[in-house]
C-alpha cells in the first residue's frame, strides 16, 4: 500500500463568501431550431404535473398518439446517419461565438456538467432520499435513495481552454453501456418531437 497522508495538525474551515448575481438570459437566432414536443404531449407540460401523467389517462383535453408512443423503435430500424452527432461544448462553434461576443467565462452543455450537478445536489441535501409520494402505490417499498452509481460514482469533466473561456466537457467513458443510453436518448428525442412518418 502506499503512504498515508497524515491531516493537518489544525484544520480551518473557512465559510465561502456568497456572490449574489444576476441570471441573464441570453437569446440568440439558432440555423437549426430546438425541437418541440409533438403528439400532444406538449399540454402535459401545462397540466397538473404534482403527480406521472400515463399514456391513457383520461385527462380533458389530453388526447395522445398511445399506439406509437408506447413503443420505442428498435435500433436496427433508425436510420443512425440522419442523426446529427452530439458536438461537444469546446467544439461548438455557434457556442463560442456567444460566450465571446457575451463574455463568458466558462461554457458547457447540460449533459457535461449534469454529474457534477448531481453530486453537489447529493451533497447539499445531505443525501435526502428522492420523494416518492407522487408515484403510484408500486413504488411504495422500492428503495427512495439514488443508485449507488449516480451517488458514488465520479464526476469527472475536462477542462478545455480557448481564447479565455473555459469548455467543459464531460470525460468520454468507455462504458459501451454509455453508449446505449446515449442512442436510446437520441432515438427518444426524435421520436417524441417527430411525426410518425420521418
Amino acid at each position: 500500500g502506499g503512504e498515508k497522508l497524515a491531516p493537518p495538525k489544525k484544520a480551518i474551515w473557512k465559510q465561502l463568501q456568497q456572490k449574489r448575481g444576476r441570471l441573464r438570459a441570453i437569446h440568440e437566432p439558432r440555423e437549426i431550431p430546438i425541437p418541440e414536443l409533438a403528439h400532444g404531449l406538449e399540454k402535459i407540460l401545462f397540466h397538473d404535473n404534482s403527480r406521472a401523467t400515463s399514456l391513457n389517462s383520461n385527462v380533458k383535453g389530453l388526447c395522445l398518439n398511445q399506439e406509437y408512443l408506447s413503443k420505442i423503435e428498435q435500433p436496427q430500424n433508425i436510420n443512425w446517419l440522419s442523426i446529427a452527432p452530439f458536438t461537444p461544448s469546446s467544439r461548438d462553434e455557434n457556442l463560442h461565438k456567444i460566450a465571446l461576443r457575451v463574455k463568458a467565462k466558462f461554457k458547457a452543455s447540460t449533459s457535461s456538467i449534469s454529474g457534477l450537478f448531481s453530486h453537489l445536489y447529493q451533497v447539499q441535501s445531505n443525501f435526502r432520499p428522492v420523494d416518492t409520494s407522487y408515484l403510484s402505490g408500486a413504488f411504495k417499498n422500492h428503495p427512495r435513495n439514488f443508485s449507488k452509481t449516480v451517488a458514488q460514482k465520479p464526476a469527472a469533466v475536462i477542462i478545455r481552454p480557448r481564447d479565455g473561456i473555459y469548455g467543459i466537457d464531460a470525460e468520454p467513458e468507455g462504458d459501451s453501456n454509455h453508449q446505449i443510453l446515449i442512442d436510446l436518448g437520441k432515438t427518444l428525442e426524435r421520436m417524441l418531437t417527430m411525426p410518425p412518418d420521418e
